[in-house]
């Protein structure tokens, strides 16, 4: 778990009972949405209020500088997500795309297009093998992780859809607006 407060990051590990605390010297405004990979290597920071780019930043945590930007959102990133094996990041973007880039190098592998309106999470299943998306269309889209092309949209919702989430054996998907949620069960071969 994290929490950002006052310039730092405090973390804590639930099993352990063990924290931390990191301090981003450079970072001198407050991210509204942050992401750590799940190998402790990278931090990814968005919505820092007062900053003029709408793209994440991407923090070093070993050295605990900024070094480099996921690059190509014309509006505010509202969603962020790594992969289970830390190989790719999916951003959702106020501009209607979900975007997925390669972790190391930060190249903007694949733009999604579909959504009709922002897009307010996209997830990776945890199998790897897809990308759901939801957004204020009140859709969900269901991506293949691996070549981007639109597999599912998920249309019963009556409201924006504000979350997205995959079963831990990827064999359902779960989204949410404020007042309901949504679940489907995936079907063999989608």
């Amino acid at each position: 778990l994290a929490l950002y407060k006052d310039g730092n990051f405090d973390l804590w590990n639930p099993r352990t009972g063990t924290g931390g605390r990191i301090a981003i010297s450079d970072l001198t405004q407050v991210p509204n949405l942050y992401e750590f990979s799940p190998d402790g290597h990278w931090l990814l920071l968005a919505q820092i209020q007062t900053a003029s780019a709408a793209d994440p930043t991407v923090v070093e945590l070993k050295t605990h500088k900024f070094v480099d930007s996921l690059r190509g959102h014309t509006g505010t990133v509202l969603g962020m997500a790594f992969s289970r094996d830390g190989k790719k990041v999916v951003t959702a973007c106020e501009d209607g795309k979900v975007r997925v880039f390669s972790v190391g190098d930060w190249k903007l592998l694949v733009t999604l297009s579909g959504h009709q309106g922002p897009v307010h999470r996209a997830e990776f299943s945890p199998n790897g093998e897809w990308i759901a998306s939801a957004g204020e269309d009140q859709t969900v889209r269901v991506w293949s992780a691996e070549d981007g092309s639109l597999l599912q949209t998920l249309s019963e919702s009556q409201e924006p859809l504000l979350n997205v989430a995959f079963a831990p054996d990827s064999s359902f998907i779960v989204a949410s607006s404020e007042k309901i949620v949504l679940s489907w069960q995936r079907q063999r071969g989608n």
